[in-house]
Order: structure tokens, then sequence, then C-alpha cells
């Protein structure tokens, strides 16, 4: 049973989390308070936690902000509330360990079920442990081209998000970040001892296009944009099953020239990671960086 953490001061709020979360069947604590959230964090293991940004306190109005900083709320996915989601509140919750970020109002029930619901699935993942993570791998591979467009984007994003974070070392940072300019469907922090990979930038940013069609060189270009905003800190894997167009050769050469570092990844690489065990994976995606490294 996933078990949430929720640090808000409203009255109300705290209501409609409650109301959520039974209704879900999870469990829940609440705190009011930064000394609350840290004697609560201290006595219990939570998978989940959701924190007001502007948690009233002696420290001013966004006291919930500094929380992230001080207790790192490490195993668990932080979800920041906020009224306004601004740039650099969103940057520096990110910066912090943040999951992700929601906005308050008619849809934050919705998409926190949503988000709490992926939550559970990765939690349930990694409970069965390693081979059963396989299994689940090979199924959701199996299903790729299953139902709406909507669930076959989500599907791959999962089967993605299983493959990279079975590698020892690769933790899951967030997942379908939206910022007003942008989103990054997965990130994930490089923390392995691995010598190749401690070479690496901190993390690796994911896209994912399960279309019927190839992806072509907008799509390219639009995922290059996001690389190089954060030129120094990511490393950026893009998996199309479909495949990419002809002319996407000649655009990785010259983002190269710039300095972004870009892997693209198709079906028959997919295929590759999917069918071997985990502690293949690392050296598969090592080859495909050294490919598209000297193309």
């Amino acid at each position: 049973m996933l078990n949430v953490l929720i640090i808000d001061d409203d009255p109300e709020y705290q209501r409609v989390y409650r109301d959520l979360l039974e209704d879900e069947g999870y469990r829940s604590s609440f705190v009011a308070s930064r000394i609350a959230a840290h004697e609560g964090w201290q006595r219990e293991r939570f998978d989940a936690v959701i924190l007001d940004k502007r948690l009233q306190g002696a420290g001013g109005p966004d006291d919930g902000i500094d929380l992230l900083r001080e207790l790192r709320f490490s195993g668990a996915k932080v979800f920041l509330v906020t009224a306004y989601a601004d740039d650099d509140s969103i940057r520096r919750a990110f910066e912090l360990g943040a999951y992700d970020y929601l906005e308050k109002g008619a849809l934050q029930r919705t998409l926190l079920r949503v988000k709490l619901d992926q939550i559970r699935e990765l939690v349930r993942a990694r409970q069965r442990g390693l081979p059963e993570g396989d299994r689940v791998i090979r199924e959701l591979w199996a299903q790729l081209h299953e139902g709406s467009s909507h669930a076959r984007g989500r599907r791959l994003e999962d089967l993605i998000l299983l493959i990279l974070t079975s590698i020892p070392g690769l933790q899951e940072a967030w997942r379908n970040v939206r910022t007003p300019a942008e989103e990054i469907d997965i990130a994930v922090r490089n923390e392995t001892v691995d010598p190749f990979w401690q070479k690496q930038p901190s993390y690796l940013i994911a896209e994912c296009k399960n279309w019927s069609n190839k992806v072509g060189t907008s799509e390219v270009a639009w995922f290059a944009d996001k690389v190089r905003d954060r030129r120094d800190a990511c490393l950026g894997f893009f998996f199309a099953p479909e495949g990419f167009s002809e002319p996407v050769d000649e655009k990785i050469r010259s983002y190269r020239k710039e300095g972004l570092q870009m892997v693209l990844v198709d079906r028959p690489d997919i295929e590759e990671l999917v069918a071997v065990s985990a502690d293949r994976r690392s050296d598969i995606l090592k080859a495909l960086h050294a490919r598209w490294a000297l193309k």
C-alpha cells in the first residue's frame, strides 16, 4: 500500500487530500509545519510526499520549498504544490530533488490521482524484484501498440523508465516535467559507480514517441533545444520504436559540433534492451552512445 505524507497547513486542502487518498486506498499522514514535517519524516518511511510550497512559517510564506533542501526526502517522490507555477520556483524545486509539481485548481485532484498511480506501479515493480521487473518490461513491450495514442505513449514511457532504472546507479529523478516552455518525459539521475557513466552528465533525459510514423527532424530539433538548455548537466536519449527519418543523421552531426550529447534509439535497439537481463543493458546503452558519438 502506498504511504503518503502530506505537508500542508490549509485545513481545506488537507480534507481534499484525505478524501482522495482514502478513496484510492492509500495510507496517509498529515503535518502542518516544518517542525512536524521533520518529525514525521524521521518517524516513518513514505513512498510519496505532497508538499505545499507556501507553507506558512517563521521563515516566510515559502517555507515549504525549503524542506526540499533540509530533508532531501531520499527514496520518496515529492510533489510540490503551488497556486502559480513560476519558472524560478519550478527550477529550484527540481534542483532540490522534487519529482514533479502540481498547480492548485480544477484539475489538481485528477492529476494527483494519475501521478500517484504511476508511483504505485513503480513501487510495485521495485518490490517484486529484478526478475519480475524484467517480466514487466517484456509485457510492456508486447503491449506497446495497444489502446489509445495516449495509452501507447504512457506505456512507452513506463517501459523506458523501467529499462533505465534497472541499471544500477541510475535513479528516477522525475517524470513528465512541465514548464511554460517545454515538457521532459523522463529524467534519470546518474549515481552509478561505473567509470563510463561517471564521466557522463549528472542526468539522463529521455524523449519517448510511440507514433505510427517515423520521427522527423522538427521533433529531434525540439528535443535538441531541451538538451541545449541543460548542456553540461544532461545526456539525451530519444526513443522512437518506428524510427527516424533519414535527414535526422545530418542533424545529429550538426548538434554534436555544438557539444550536445544526443542518442537516437529505434525499434531494434529497444528490442535488444528489452530482451537482455538488467546487467547487460548498461553495455548496450554504452554501445548506442558510442555509435552516435562517432556517427
